[in-house]
């Protein structure tokens, strides 16, 4: 199985990240494909622009900027 772990946590040593890396490690022992998008790692900004809100409900034009995303989560 595909699975995608999408990881929000500013500290790499906090317990959030502990049981992040237990979730990895256990499944990839199952054999399982683990993709992990560490959104911190990334920059990812979660303050949500006026205009990234005006497009919020534009399909199409909502989907600007996180094509990765999208296929990541497409792939799993």
């Amino acid at each position: 199985m595909r699975v995608l772990i999408v990881s929000c946590h500013p500290r790499v040593d906090s317990f959030c990240a502990g049981l992040r890396d237990a979730v990895v490690s256990s499944l990839q022992s199952w054999g399982h494909a683990v993709d992990l998008l560490d959104l911190y790692a990334e920059g990812f900004n979660p303050v949500l622009s006026a205009e990234e809100r005006g497009r919020y409900h534009m399909e199409g034009d909502n989907l600007g900027g996180i094509e990765d995303h999208i296929a990541r989560l497409r792939a799993a």
